[in-house]
């Protein structure tokens, strides 16, 4: 939460409303689920509905409790970057653009497609069926390796429905 929020960990407590002591929104809250199922990859996909139900660190520890019976316990201290992405995930534009191949090979990475199956000008949800929260996903990982870029505002987001949209968007 301290890495995706920048409070510090000490003031963060387990019953904090997220949206409302935080300012953690929607979208805010799905990179933070993406980020710990990146950590425990056994973490079931969270249903869209379900979000609502997640309103504190509280709610989102018992999830991951009930989702991990007789596990360990995660360690506190895991880093995002500590692990290096997977390779289909490295690939880096010249000049520190982000080219449609890079969009493209996160795509790959994170639904599972092969990256020469997909074109430019497919239809991310009609075509690959990547919904609001897989793009939220993308996009946030996408960030995560370009920290420079701009936050997609999610009234932007229905407009950003192909890899050539995601590319050109931040060209």
């Amino acid at each position: 939460m301290s890495e995706k929020t920048g409070y510090p960990p000490d003031m963060l407590d387990a019953d904090m409303d997220l949206e409302g002591e935080l300012g953690v929104d929607s979208i805010k809250q799905v990179e933070i689920l993406s980020a710990l199922r990146d950590r425990l990859p056994h973490l079931p996909e969270i249903e869209p509905e379900r979000l609502v139900e997640l309103r504190t660190i509280a709610a989102i520890a018992a999830m991951i409790d009930a989702a991990s019976p007789g596990a360990p316990a995660a360690p506190a201290a895991l880093h995002l970057n500590g692990t290096p992405p997977p390779a289909t995930a490295v690939a880096r534009a010249p000049s520190g653009a982000v080219s449609a191949d890079v969009i493209r090979a996160l795509i790959a990475d994170k639904t599972g497609y092969p990256t020469d199956m997909l074109e430019d000008d497919m239809d991310l949800e009609g075509e690959l069926g990547v919904d609001s929260i897989k793009q939220v996903e993308i996009l946030s990982a996408l960030r995560d390796q370009y920290p420079s870029l701009p936050e997609v505002d999610p009234e932007h987001l229905a407009e950003l429905r192909t890899i050539r949209k995601i590319a050109d968007f931040f060209a």
